[in-house]
């Protein structure tokens, strides 16, 4: 299947804290790109959501973003070594 994306992801495992007012969530990117983000995360945000990030890129530097959600993929437990 062809890539339909505009930008091209980069697979990437940062740290990321995450919550609509609050950083309370938190989770793990998979992949990124200039566009959006996708973060895999024991809680999920409802979609539509608006939320704030906290990206850590090493211990002592990280950046702060806001982000829609878009997308949700649930996946079962016996599966997620897998996928």
């Amino acid at each position: 299947m062809a890539e339909k994306r505009r930008h091209h992801r980069h697979k990437r495992r940062l740290l990321v804290r995450f919550g609509e007012k609050e950083l309370l969530s938190s989770g793990f990117t998979v992949d990124l790109s200039v566009g959006g983000a996708f973060i895999t995360s024991p809680q999920l945000a409802q979609l539509d959501a608006r939320l704030h990030l906290q990206v850590f890129f090493d211990t002592t530097r990280f950046a702060y973003f806001e982000a829609e959600v878009r997308r949700q993929k649930v996946v079962p437990p016996a599966m997620r070594s897998v996928e």
